[in-house]
């Protein structure tokens, strides 16, 4: 179909949407290390984590990630709603979430996003060269049913 659309309109293209009827909280899974030395408590170019903090637009984030390393940005928005594609064509819609400027690459979901002074504030599942998106803490550590 898209074939004979883009011979007469070749900026259109037909998508398929499956609906769901519930939006994504949270992106996340837990896992138990092989060895208790396999794992340290400090994040990795950051330190220690000094608990957990709730956000607010303009504040300052930083991360560090698996592919970019050290990196930092400010909260621009907060309660976002966004559809973020998982597989080609297939997508999913996440319900109020942190978005940030820039600041991740693939590879980096997974990397807990913490404040200047090094508390927890999110944890990052999906980023472009436009913004990085997050899950508040909070709902993460709820949604494993874990404390920090």
């Amino acid at each position: 179909m898209n074939k004979f659309i883009g011979a007469f309109k070749p900026q259109y293209r037909v998508q398929v949407w499956r609906d769901n009827e519930t939006p994504n909280m949270v992106d996340c899974a837990v896992a138990a290390p092989v060895a208790a030395d396999a794992v340290a408590a400090d994040v990795f170019e950051v330190g220690d984590v000094q608990g957990v903090r709730e956000t607010e637009i303009g504040m300052p984030v930083k991360k560090s990630g698996r592919s970019s390393g050290l990196t930092s940005s400010i909260i621009l928005a907060t309660d976002v709603t966004l559809r973020v594609e998982m597989n080609y064509g297939e997508y999913g819609v996440f319900a109020d979430q942190l978005l940030a400027g820039p600041m991740s690459l693939p590879g980096d979901s997974g990397s807990l996003v913490l404040s200047e002074d090094n508390f927890a504030v999110g944890l990052l599942f999906a980023g472009s060269e436009q913004a990085t998106m997050f899950t508040p803490i909070q709902r993460v550590l709820d949604a494993l049913e874990v404390a920090f």
